[in-house]
């Protein structure tokens, strides 16, 4: 019986494959009251070749179901073989309560397949944080201290990241609801969201065409609503159509880094009133080619192992004195910055990888190859991550003018440097099948299997021949104590007669 139980394990020992793992892609998911909706996104960061079922669970924190949110039970989530990632809708609910931030806690359950085909990882839980929009115009929030026209009938909330503001119907009778006419000083920045009674803008600091002033103790960003309103007249002499320009500002209490806000993976905008900095933004994009002139936009990106990848980063602001440091570019086979496992390629400046093509110098942009690779745990995901700083370009004494420099132990970066750190990524980059995919898969599947088969026997054989070699030693040994006891009675009758 033991050696049947060695020898199935040894056989699953021999065919499992690495286990799907299913997680959360952050810890904490931030959503505007007024978005309605929060979307959470599940990750396959293990084998995408595997399926899995799961059970999302959402419960209570500060926030209540069917008051705060709509009550979601029996939430369900379906991997199939190929999948990296799935979005889940949590329905938010706007009110009209002035409130603090309130939270929904979730967490995931595996219901099949049993392990060690799929398990859940580390973020296993995580937090959606409803950010309130019910504020008074004169109130503060987030450290946004608001000042506006006091004869402007209008609501804003000041974020750290972005500006809320709110026109209701009833201020403004006959109000023309067309983009054409209702609009920011961006005529393009139009509002997000409308309804019978209200529409709302949503932008951030830097978007819409929004001006900066600096008092020296605060600095204030300053935008316009152009609306068209006026009752129609019933009289044709006469009109009452007009437009109006309503101006308005949010004022921060002036720090180092105000706010990091990323839309997507690959950009970050660093909104800062550290003299010599103010804002700016990081990107990072993977080329087509070494023209570096058109990014991919379209991910999972096929490559040939071996073929060169090409990437760029870059910082952008409104001054040209800014240039950016690439303290750590590396590879990983997840969306997540800290995952496992990882390949180094850039580092302080310097080169940790034998095929990189890379330049640096003291400059705002940057790009660099490096051939295609895959990890050996047999990982079909590859993505690219950079951790990125700035500096300014007449600071010679900055990690930016020093660059690479492998023999000397650097200091440790400060906390402001690290506050104008981003990190940013690109990818999935998953490897070219080749055209033959079928056939030599048919072979190495047959090769495989061949190989396994010959591992089954060659257990068989082993354990079916020392089985035969005990029987054959047990035979011998009984035959022996046989002839024995048959000498014995002879000689004992023997001696009776």
């Amino acid at each position: 019986m033991r050696g049947f139980i060695s020898l199935a394990f040894l056989i699953h020992m021999c065919l499992a494959q690495d286990p799907a793992v299913f997680q959360f892609r952050s810890g904490e998911f931030r959503v505007s009251e007024s978005v309605l909706n929060a979307v959470v996104v599940i990750e396959n960061v293990g084998n995408t070749s595997e399926s899995g079922t799961l059970s999302v669970n959402v419960a209570d924190g500060t926030a209540v179901s069917g008051e705060d949110y709509a009550p979601t039970a029996g939430l369900r989530v379906l991997f199939s073989a190929g999948d990296a990632s799935k979005e889940v809708t949590i329905p938010i609910t706007d009110d009209d309560v002035i409130e603090s931030d309130e939270t929904i806690q979730l967490s995931l359950r595996l219901l099949g397949p049993s392990r060690p085909s799929a398990t859940i990882g580390s973020v296993g839980s995580a937090t959606i944080l409803i950010i309130d929009n019910d504020v008074p115009p004169s109130a503060s929030n987030g450290g946004g201290n608001i000042t506006l026209n006091t004869e402007a009938k209008i609501d804003i909330v000041c974020r750290p990241d972005y500006i809320e503001v709110t026109l209701k119907f009833a201020d403004y009778p006959g109000i023309v609801v067309n983009d054409s006419v209702l609009h920011l000083e961006d005529m393009n920045c139009v509002a997000g969201y409308k309804d019978d009674e209200m529409v709302k803008f949503t932008f951030g600091l830097e978007e819409c065409k929004t001006m900066q002033e600096d008092d020296g103790k605060r600095i204030y960003y300053n935008n316009m609503v152009y609306l068209k309103a006026g009752l129609p007249p019933n009289d044709t002499k006469i009109i009452r159509d007009h437009y109006e320009v309503i101006p308005f500002k949010c004022g921060y209490d002036k720090k180092t880094v105000l706010s990091k806000v990323s839309y997507n993976p690959q950009s970050t905008i660093i909104l800062s009133n550290a003299e010599g900095i103010g804002n700016f933004t990081y990107f990072m994009d993977m080329y087509e080619d070494g023209s570096n002139s058109v990014a991919v936009t379209k991910f999972p990106k096929e490559v040939g192992l071996g073929q060169k990848m090409y990437f760029g980063f870059r910082v952008e602001s409104g001054d040209n004195e800014l240039v950016v440091f690439p303290d750590l570019c590396k590879a990983t086979a997840s969306s997540s910055y800290d995952s496992t496992p990882e390949h180094l390629i850039i580092e302080k400046a310097c080169s940790r990888d034998n095929t990189l093509e890379y330049d640096y110098g003291a400059k705002a942009e940057h790009f660099f190859n490096v051939a295609a690779f895959r990890f050996k745990e047999n990982y079909d995901d590859v993505f690219i991550h950079c951790k990125l700083t700035v500096c300014r370009k007449a600071d010679d004494q900055s990690r930016c003018a020093k660059g690479c420099q492998p023999s000397k132990r650097r200091r440790r970066s400060s906390t402001e440097e690290e506050e104008f750190s981003a990190d940013l990524y690109v990818g999935p980059m998953k490897l070219k099948r080749p055209e033959n995919e079928e056939a030599e898969t048919k072979h190495y599947t047959e090769s495989e299997t061949d190989s396994n088969m010959v591992m089954l026997v060659a257990v068989l054989v082993g354990v079916l021949g020392t089985v035969a070699i005990g029987l054959i030693v047990a035979v011998v040994v009984i035959s022996r104590r046989r002839a024995s006891v048959k000498k014995g009675a002879a000689l004992i009758v023997a001696e009776e007669i």
